[in-house]
Order: C-alpha cells, then structure tokens, then sequence
C-alpha cells in the first residue's frame, strides 16, 4: 500500500509492502544528476533533479529540484545492502526485506535549487507525521471550501443536498487548483521564485503565477476569485504582473504552462488583467504596470502581442489571407479586450485611451452580416467570405462555428439586441435576438468540418441544439437572454445546464484551468460576471440552494 499526504512543496510517502511482493528496490523516473548516500543508521539521501515536463512546454533553463531522505520504519534490511544506483536513479537492497516492512520517503521540492528544496522540506515537514500533514492539509481545503456556506430548503430532498454540496465543493476544490504559484521562501522567510518567464530564466523577488490558460479563465475562473476569494487573486494577478515584468518584451503569456504554450487566440490576460484593476486589487506600481501592458497590447504591433494587429488597427477587423485562421474569433476577442483595456484606463484616469478602446470595442459590427444575422469572416475589400455555412466548424471561429460565435458581445448586449432589430419584430412579439438566442437552443446539434475534433462529439452527446456547453465560447450565451428581452426562457436553461451538464460522474466537456466549475459555482449561486472587469455580477437562475 502506498499513503502519500502533501504540503504546497514538499510531502511524506509511507509505502508498506505486502507478504509476497518481494520488493527490492525504488526507482525514480525522468531523473537527472542524481546523488545518494547512506548513513550509519540506514537513512537515505537522494538529491538530484528532473527536466520532465507535462505535454506542453518549460523553458529549457528550468528544472524541479528534489531532496528524498528515505527510511525504513519497520522490517529493514542490513546497512550494507543498501545501494544508490545513481546511473539507473535508485535505491536497491541485494537481500529481501522482511514481509510486512515499510518505507517512509520525506520528499523536499524547489524550481530553485537543491539546497531551496531541502530548506522547504525542513520548513514544511520536519517534525510531523504524515497523519499530521494529511490533518492540516484537510483543515487548510476546509478553511478554503467554507467560505461558502450552502443549506437546502424544504422541498429538496436530503439526498438531493448532498449531490448538490457534492457538487459544489469538488467544483470550489478544482477551480482554486489554478492558477498555481512558483513563490517559495528563503532563508529570511522573503517570498522569491524562479521565473520561467525572464529570458535566461533567473530567479527574483515575490509572488509568480502559472497554468492560466487566459481564453478559457477570463470568462468564469478570475470572476468567481474576486468574488468569494479576494485574497488568492490579488496574490495571483501580482504573479502575472511580475510574469511581464520579466518577460524580455514585456508582454503576458496568455498560456503559460509554465513556459510559451502558444495555444488558443486573443489576448484575454489584458482582460483579466483590467478586471484587477477595476476591483481594485491592482493599485500603485502594479496598477501601473499592468496598465502600460494593455496599452502596449492593445495599441501597438508589440512581439508576443496581438496576432495580426496591423491588420486590425487598418481595418477594424482581422480580415480571412492564406493560411490564416479565427479570424472572426479573433476581432470578437479584440473588442472585448478594448473594452476591457478602456474600463481600466478610466479608473487609471486616462481618458484619451479609453475613448479610443471604448470606440473600437464596437468593431464587432463591421463582422456582423445583417442578412444573415451571424458574424462572418470578411476579406480585405470589406466584403464578406462568399461561402457561408452556418453549421461550418473551424477556419474562421476557434473550438466551435457561426452559432457558437453569434453572440460573443457580453460587453455590448443592448447594442447586439439592436444590431439584430434590423430584421424588424418577430412574429411572437419576442426581440430577434431572443428569437435568435432560442434557436440556438433548439436547433439541430449539426457541426461540418473535415475530421472530428472532442468539442464537437461532446456537444452532440451531451449538449443540446448549438448550445455546446462543454466548451467555453457560449458560456455567457444563457446571460445575454435577460438582455434580449426574455429572462424567464434564460433561467430556465441555466438551469438545465447546472443539472444536466454537471454530475457524480464528471462534466459535460473542458474543465480547462478550472473555468467549467467556476461557471457551475457562480450559476449555482445565482451570480455571473457577464463582461468581466465591469465590476458587476448578474443575477441568473435562483440559486440552488436554499441560502447560501
């Protein structure tokens, strides 16, 4: 059997072998620059570090350091047949241990260095049993999970609570995995970590972020921490700001993990970024910094900025080239951060900028085909792609197509209502938009494409119409109904999608950094940030409890 309890960066594994097993050794995978050493009493000693990374990217310059003392508690064998086979990264004993014997591993870890781990190890571990972590870590979750508090009503069954609370927690529990925090303390207790961010990789004063991805957390993740966890953002925003601080160009990556991911579009981190700012949890030289970031990004052909800006600043719009793709999601994307950038360039008291985002936030109308009432990919000449299938997925929308995109303006929504009015009142009497918004509901779970990517299978399995909500671009689609004149139709598919989409057995699509359960917890609630860095909730479907 194997019991492992955890701290932020060390932790205790007590692995106990059973009769039979006959075990003779631990290995240590995708190690390198192992050393070891045994002592008079039989304890262990690994120190070494490892270059492994997930499936995505780490600067070549970083490295996660490890310290492991190894012991056995019970059922050792002799001091002289323990071994450290540095070249195969293991701890090997020529004759069996006992039955029933049991090995405790005291593990120390750092992006620093081998002597940081080993400081963290003493700091986090010494003196404590596992039993004693796995307590404290419990009361530490705890602390975190009740900060909300949830009771059902009398007509919900105790059963259904408990799903419900289920539900809710392991939702809280996953969103504040992310983003995560490179920050560790030195010897005089001060807050430094290794920056994968600096050109030459380093290391440098104060907090330091990871693992956002900006396209998907925007929309849900960042909202539901500025509301129920102001604390944890505010130490995770100085964490970005101290990312483009060190960055050689100055810019945000808008997908770190923890190097240059370069995957998804748009620049949504000057959303979250602007979000900060307008809550306040951004102020002086941060502020500031993170400021002149969203007007580098926003207002200049910065490298590592917007793709395709020169294009944008000419014409409005990311106009369809050879080669060139999510155009529309693109432009949709440029002007939500526009009216991010200019929300917080009024509370930094620049008011020419904000004039300036303010007005292109608008841009969307130049993509919107009044005919067709969808946003559609346009060519330099100002005119539209001839082709137009609104069931066609990929080219010029990212993860989704033309329905998914329809009404991406969280920013604008009386604007976007208006924009729809140009075909005149619907036979119901309903706006168009609602007309529209309740098609989107009901329509046929059809995607064309040329090979099947898992958006796709997941909405046609477990979604329903072209309301795909396994995938972040429609996530706000179900708000925009109170703005188009049908609340009502709007809380009652909110609710369907909380009840439906989430369960015992997992969720309907992309978890993605944590986004898919801060939407189920602020909806769940009763609560939406509909235009982040607006500084404003809107109300949804009833909670579904009954107070919280």
């Amino acid at each position: 059997t194997v019991e492992l309890a955890a701290t932020k960066r060390s932790a205790i594994m007590r692995i106990k072998y059973m009769p039979g097993t006959g075990a003779r050794e631990l290995r240590l995978y995708n190690t390198s620059e192992l050393n070891g050493q045994v002592d008079a009493t039989g304890s262990v000693t690994l120190v070494g570090s490892s270059k492994s990374a997930s499936v995505f990217t780490r600067p070549e310059s970083m490295n996660h350091h490890f310290v492991i003392t190894l012991k056995f508690e019970s059922g050792s064998p002799s001091l002289a047949s323990l071994q450290v086979d540095r070249r195969r990264s293991m701890v090997s004993w020529t004759e069996e241990a006992p039955e029933g014997s049991t090995v405790v591993l005291h593990i120390g870890t750092s992006f620093i260095s081998s002597n940081q781990a080993i400081l963290n190890l003493d700091r986090e571990v010494s003196g404590l049993s596992l039993e004693q972590i796995h307590k404290d870590g419990r009361q530490e979750w705890n602390k975190l999970l009740s900060r909300v508090s949830v009771e059902g009503d009398s007509h919900q069954s105790h059963d259904e609570v408990v799903e419900l609370k289920t539900m809710l927690y392991t939702s809280l529990y996953r969103s504040l995995l992310f983003p995560r925090q490179l920050g560790e303390l030195n010897e005089a207790g001060k807050e430094i970590h290794y920056s994968p961010y600096a050109e030459k990789g380093g290391v440098f004063e104060g907090p330091s972020s990871t693992d956002s991805g900006f396209w998907d957390v925007y929309r849900t993740v960042y909202p539901m921490l500025h509301l129920i966890y102001p604390d944890l953002v505010g130490r995770a925003l100085e964490g970005w700001v101290n990312a483009l601080r060190e960055d050689p160009d100055g810019m945000l990556v808008q997908w770190s993990s923890p190097g240059r991911v370069g995957s998804m579009v748009g620049s949504m981190g000057e959303v979250t970024l602007a979000e900060g700012i307008v809550n306040g949890v951004l102020r002086g030289k941060s502020a500031e910094d993170a400021f002149a970031y969203i007007k580098r990004s926003a207002l200049t052909e910065a490298k590592n900025g917007r793709s395709y800006m020169g294009d944008y600043l000419k014409y409005g719009y990311v106009p369809e080239a050879k080669k060139r793709a999510d155009t529309v999601a693109l432009t949709l994307n440029y002007c939500l951060s526009d009216w991010a950038g200019a929300q917080a360039a009024k509370v930094m008291g620049d008011m020419e900028t904000a004039e300036i985002l303010e007005e292109r936030s608008k841009n969307w109308q130049k993509i919107f085909d009044d005919k067709k009432q969808f946003f559609r990919a346009k060519e330099t000449n100002g005119r539209f792609k001839p082709v137009f299938d609104e069931f066609a997925w990929m080219g010029p929308y990212t993860e989704g197509g033309p329905w998914q995109y329809r009404f991406y303006v969280p920013h604008q929504p009386a604007l976007l209502r208006a924009a729809y009015e140009v075909a005149g009142e619907a036979p119901s009497g309903r706006s168009q938009m609602c007309e529209k918004l309740l098609a989107m509901m009901k329509a046929p779970s059809t995607a064309h494409l040329r090979w099947k990517i898992h958006e796709t299978v997941e909405m046609q399995k477990h979604a329903w119409g072209q309301y795909a909500h396994n995938n972040q671009p429609v996530h706000h689609v179900l708000y925009m109904m109170a703005h188009a004149g049908c609340p009502l139709e709007g809380q009652k598919w909110l609710t369907h999608a909380l009840r439906s989409q989430y369960g015992p057995d997992g969720f309907a699509g992309d978890e993605d950094n944590g986004e898919m359960t801060s939407w189920y917890i602020l909806s769940g609630i009763g609560l939406y940030a509909l235009a982040p860095s607006s500084g404003n909730y809107q109300l949804g479907a009833p909670p579904l409890f009954g107070s919280v």
